[in-house]
């Protein structure tokens, strides 16, 4: 197996293509958290918040590529109040009382929250106004 050492800056991304193969990243050195299999179709990741040394394990030849974020897709999201929100539990659906829901009156239809301590995935089918969270996936 061919293995490509890549150093990939903060804010970047980087596109990987190649018919079989993995992207892999080894923090410690000793065990592969594999981020994504190669399977002939373009694959891009990042970008992070801090450089990464990451790793790509294939048989077969390969192109990658390394470019700058471009920003102005997220600048799109937040201009229309799509929000990617982190925290520990389950988020509250609007009550029309107390407590308020999770993002209610900050993140529109289509925000994300992640469930940090459950590996919970959910998007808000509700409105800004009234956030009704959603589960997309679970982790466990």
């Amino acid at each position: 197996m061919a293995l490509t050492d890549v150093t990939l800056p903060a804010w970047h991304i980087l596109t990987v293509t190649a018919a079989s193969g993995q992207v892999f990243w080894n923090p410690a050195g000793d065990k592969r958290i594999v981020l994504s299999d190669l399977s002939g179709s373009a694959v891009s990741l990042g970008p992070f918040s801090g450089d990464r040394q990451l790793f790509i394990d294939c048989r077969v030849a390969l192109t990658y590529s390394i470019s700058e974020f471009d920003a102005s897709s997220l600048q799109a999201m937040f201009a229309k109040d799509v929000f990617l929100l982190v925290g520990n539990g389950v988020p509250v659906n609007y009550t029309d009382g107390d407590p308020l829901g999770t993002g209610e009156g900050v993140a529109e239809k289509g925000s994300i929250y992640s469930d940090c301590t459950n590996g919970k995935l959910y998007v808000n089918g509700g409105t800004k106004a009234q956030p009704i969270w959603k589960i997309v996936t679970s982790a466990s």
